[in-house]
């Protein structure tokens, strides 16, 4: 099959696009708080450049443990036989960020912003948990004789 129509056959999956759109929208949060979130953390919040951006490292460190959540979360449903996790985790990850991060932009205060700020980059971050792909996965040998079965099948491992 040509790559042409390769890309085209793989573009016509519903999920693939929503997981296209859904990235796409999340990068563009991410370039947008890179951009202006130590503007916006100065004059939302009224601290100093310095605070604003030892905020940036709080957001970070949830994030990393947002990937961690996010990964693991979908290998137990993988684990437990629901070929949907990689799908459902994003989705609920996702679905509860805007309603933890709406309430940190909308405060006044940083006490209040920087807890919920945290559960926020842990909540955007575990959506993006796909593009951790575990050690065992990253060889065919890992499928083994599966190899020839279909994607889901073959893509499940153990912790």
């Amino acid at each position: 099959m040509p790559v042409s129509r390769a890309f085209v056959y793989v573009l016509r999956i519903p999920t693939v696009l929503i997981m296209i759109t859904a990235s796409s929208l999340g990068y563009f949060f991410c370039a947008g708080v890179r951009t202006f979130g130590v503007l916006f953390a100065t004059q939302q919040y009224g601290i100093p450049r310095s605070a604003a951006s030892a905020m940036a490292i709080v957001i970070g460190a949830g994030g990393i443990i947002g990937l961690y959540l996010g990964g693991h979360g979908a290998a137990r449903l993988l684990g437990a036989d629901n070929l949907n996790g990689r799908i459902l985790v994003p989705l609920v990850w996702l679905l509860v960020s805007p309603l933890i991060l709406a309430p940190a932009l909308l405060a006044t205060s940083p006490l209040t912003a920087v807890p919920l700020l945290f559960l926020g980059g842990i909540t955007v971050t575990a959506a993006t948990h796909r593009w951790m792909t575990p050690a065992s996965m990253w060889s065919h040998s890992a499928c083994g004789e599966r190899l020839n079965q279909p994607a889901p099948r073959c893509a499940r491992w153990e912790n």
